[in-house]
């Protein structure tokens, strides 16, 4: 291998989320070390099974990304008013969302823990600022197991 990175970074193609995650990425020392796989709602269609032709293709990256970058960690994402989940018009309000998101991505992490056991996961939620959503960085947080 004549290339690598240490992570692969999975998060929702949401535009909304970019500074955020080019913020975390720079802020973690992870810009430049970093592969990032970006598809609509984030670990959604993780969770569908590995069967699904969807899962597939996702898994699929994590494994180019272990084969041919060495990459040691995992970092899972999810975001506030994901559309692809139904966003604050199905939840109702920003807590019961965080709250079912979070689970999905705790309940992730455990099924790719099984499947790729030598990688460490780490999860993080993207915060929505008060001021204008397109123009100003999301904020993050760690998800703790």
């Amino acid at each position: 291998m004549s290339h690598g990175c240490s992570n692969v970074l999975i998060r929702c193609m949401d535009y909304r989320i970019d500074m955020g995650v080019h913020d975390f990425l720079l802020n973690n020392e992870m810009l430049g070390d970093t592969d990032v796989v970006s598809v609509a709602g984030s670990c959604k269609d993780l969770l569908k099974g590995f069967g699904w032709s969807e899962s597939k293709y996702l898994l699929t990256q994590i494994e180019i990304s272990i084969k041919l970058h060495g990459i040691k960690r995992i970092i899972l994402t999810q975001h506030e008013n994901c559309g692809p989940y139904g966003g604050l018009e199905v939840f109702g309000t920003v807590e019961m969302e965080k709250e079912f998101l979070i689970k999905e991505m705790k309940e992730l992490k455990q099924k790719l823990a099984k499947r790729f056991p030598d990688q460490e996961i780490l999860m993080f939620w993207f915060i929505r600022p008060e001021m204008n959503e397109d123009t100003v960085p999301w904020d993050y947080q760690p998800v703790e197991d």
